[in-house]
């Protein structure tokens, strides 16, 4: 990182404490992050492991998705962007249990973040 900062240090302005943004951010508050509910899969069902589960999702925050990096106990999966098409098989998927953790983060246009988890169940 030294190395790289000595070399390409003079392309950048440095900006020093005095300098430093004093406004307050509205935006990137909390207030307006995306709110994102996990339709499918549910936490209701037990999926058979040959069967296609389709996500699908509803985001009733301001503003509209970018996209989502989903995870299936732990292991990323996948980034996706709009339209935000993504399915899996669950035997074909690495680490699946009877109980699983689908988390989700989301990132709207202005870069709020979320993060929903749910536990999905597969037959054994």
């Amino acid at each position: 990182m030294q190395n790289w900062w000595a070399q390409n240090g003079g392309k950048y302005q440095k900006t020093t404490w005095a300098e430093k943004p004093t406004e307050i951010d509205n935006i990137h508050t909390g207030i307006i992050d995306p709110f994102v509910s996990i339709i499918e899969p549910n936490t209701t069902m037990v999926y058979p492991p040959d069967q296609k589960i389709q996500l699908k999702i509803l985001n009733s925050g301001r503003f509209p998705l970018q996209k989502m990096e989903i995870f299936i106990n732990n292991t990323f999966i996948d980034t996706i962007k709009t339209p935000f098409n993504f399915s899996f098989i669950p035997r074909e998927t690495d680490n699946i249990k009877s109980e699983n953790e689908l988390r989700i983060i989301s990132y709207d246009a202005i870069y709020n973040r979320t993060e929903n988890v749910l536990v999905f169940k597969v037959k054994q």
